[in-house]
C-alpha cells in the first residue's frame, strides 16, 4: 500500500530532481511523480529571502522552465500548481545562484588590490553598458579584481558572438570605457590578451584582462 509523500519527502525529491541533468527520465520521473502527489504544495519558500531575490523575481519564465525541467504554461491553470512551480524554481534557482558563484571562483576571483573608488567606478560603467547598449533592466554583477574585471549578466538570450560584437566592437566599447575609468589607479585593461566572453544557460560572462599599469606606455610627454 503506498503512503502520501511528507513535505520532508518532497523537499527531499526536489531536490534531488535539481541535481539531475535537465531533460534526463530520472528526473521527468520525479517532477511528473511530485504533481501527480499533490497539486498544492506542503509548505511555501520565502521567496524574499532567497540569494538574488531581485534576479529570482525578474527570471524569464522560459529560463525557470529550462532549469527546473517543468512547463508552466502546459499545466493546468490554478493556484496549486502556480505555487508548485515557484517552489520547484526557489529550488533551481539557488543552485544556479551556486554554480554561478563557483563559476565566478573559477574565473580567477581573487582579493583585489585595486581601490575601492576605481572598482566603483567600474562597476558605474558597466551598469551604463548594460541599460545602454545591451538595453537590460536587470543590474550586472561586477566582480573588480587584480587579475581582471568579471562581468555576469542574468537573462542574456543572445548568443556569445553577439554578446562580443557589442563589448569588442561598438565604438565606445565596454572595454575602452574600464580602461578609462582604471586611470589614475595602479591598474590598465591588459591590451595584449583578448577578452573572455562565454554564454552558458542564459547567463552570460564577459573577462577583461587586467595588468599593473606601466607608465613607460604613454610615451614621452
Amino acid at each position: 500500500m503506498s503512503r502520501r509523500l511528507t513535505a520532508a519527502d518532497r523537499s527531499a525529491l526536489i531536490r534531488l530532481a535539481s541535481t539531475l541533468p535537465v531533460g534526463s527520465p530520472q528526473r521527468k520521473a520525479i517532477l511528473a511523480g511530485l504533481g501527480k502527489e499533490a497539486r498544492f504544495p506542503p509548505r511555501s519558500e520565502d521567496y524574499n529571502r532567497v540569494d538574488g531575490a531581485d534576479g529570482f523575481w525578474k527570471w524569464p519564465i522560459f529560463a525557470a522552465e529550462r532549469e527546473t525541467g517543468l512547463r508552466f504554461r502546459s499545466l493546468p491553470q490554478n493556484l496549486g500548481n502556480m505555487i508548485f512551480f515557484l517552489n520547484t524554481a526557489v529550488v533551481a534557482w539557488e543552485k544556479k545562484m551556486r554554480d554561478e558563484s563557483a563559476e565566478r571562483d573559477a574565473l580567477g576571483r581573487t582579493a583585489s588590490g585595486v581601490p575601492r573608488e576605481f572598482q566603483d567606478q567600474v562597476v558605474r560603467v558597466v551598469a551604463d553598458f548594460t541599460r545602454r547598449v545591451l538595453r537590460m533592466s536587470i543590474p550586472p554583477d561586477v566582480r573588480v579584481t587584480d587579475r581582471a574585471v568579471t562581468i555576469v549578466i542574468e537573462g542574456w538570450t543572445g548568443t556569445s558572438r553577439d554578446l562580443e560584437v557589442k563589448a569588442t566592437y561598438d565604438y565606445p566599447t565596454v572595454v575602452d570605457q574600464i580602461g578609462e575609468a582604471l586611470q589614475g589607479s595602479d591598474f590598465s585593461v591588459d591590451i595584449a590578451s583578448d577578452p573572455v566572453v562565454r554564454v552558458k544557460q542564459g547567463t552570460a560572462y564577459i573577462q577583461v584582462p587586467l595588468r599593473p599599469y606601466d607608465p613607460s606606455e604613454d610615451g614621452p610627454l
